[in-house]
């Protein structure tokens, strides 16, 4: 639970930052942020998977902010990322550079038994899925009702799309024994 806190106000943090309007609030949340990312990582090496989060965000910023020239909205959002991570390194690093200098791996996972006793299905999220599909349709068919333009409901539908990919692989299919 502890990890799971950090991490979700790390990532809301990074969002506030993301959208704030003011270089002096964006810096603030970022900084917020990535002191929240510092606790999940010392709490468990896995929710460094923020830092890949992160990183496809920053991937896709880039696409968007060189396709459209906004270089500079683009720095902006790239200074938002540094920030958190200055600000994570320092204490959430400090297991995974320990883990190094012994000459373990930079992260321990569990005994391979661990794993191959774990589900590894979405079944658990069906419907927690549904739900969101139908949230999806809702935010869909007001914008459309609305008269909004068409962009706005490119969200909803993409992430969707990206949350039926991971799930409905394994969400639909039995399990063994």
């Amino acid at each position: 639970h502890p990890m799971a806190i950090y991490f979700t106000l790390a990532t809301v943090f990074f969002t506030l930052a993301w959208r704030a309007e003011l270089r002096s609030s964006a810096d603030r949340y970022a900084a917020i942020a990535g002191l929240m990312l510092a606790g999940a990582m010392w709490t468990k090496p896995t929710s460094g998977a923020f830092v890949l989060g992160a990183g496809l965000v920053m991937a896709v910023a880039a696409s968007v902010g060189y396709l459209q020239d906004r270089r500079r909205w683009f720095a902006n959002k790239f200074r938002i990322a540094v920030i958190t991570g200055i600000f994570a390194a320092p204490i959430g690093g400090m297991w995974y550079i320990r883990n190094m200098l012994y000459g373990h791996d930079w992260t321990i996972l569990p005994a391979h038994y661990w794993r191959d006793l774990a589900q590894r299905s979405g079944m658990q999220l069906v419907w927690l899925y549904g739900l969101a599909v139908l949230l999806a349709i809702i935010v869909i068919i007001e914008n459309l009702r609305r008269g909004r333009e068409p962009e706005a409901i490119l969200s909803p539908m993409f992430s969707i799309t990206l949350l039926s990919l991971a799930i409905l692989p394994t969400a639909l299919s039995i399990p063994d024994g």
